[in-house]
C-alpha cells in the first residue's frame, strides 16, 4: 500500500471513531433522560398514592368529578 492508501485508512478510522464517540454520547443523553423521566413518573405516582390515603382518612369517597355540576350532599 502506498503512503496516500494509508492517509486514506486513518481518515476513515478517525471517521468511524468519531461517529462512535458521538452516538455513544447520544445514548448516554437518551438513558439520563429515561432516567429522569422514570423518577418523575414515581414520584408522581406515589404523591397521588398518598393524596388519595389523605381522601379516603378524611372519609371522601373520591367519587365526585372535579367540576361536576352536581352540588355536594
Amino acid at each position: 500500500m502506498c503512503w496516500e492508501q494509508w492517509i486514506a485508512v486513518t481518515c476513515w478510522l478517525l471517521a468511524l471513531s468519531g461517529a462512535a464517540v458521538i452516538g455513544w454520547s447520544w445514548y448516554s443523553q437518551l438513558a439520563d433522560e429515561a432516567d429522569r423521566r422514570g423518577e418523575a413518573v414515581s414520584t408522581l405516582a406515589s404523591d397521588v398514592h398518598i393524596l388519595r390515603a389523605q381522601v379516603t382518612a378524611a372519609g371522601e369517597t373520591g367519587t365526585r368529578r372535579v367540576g361536576s355540576a352536581q352540588p355536594e350532599r
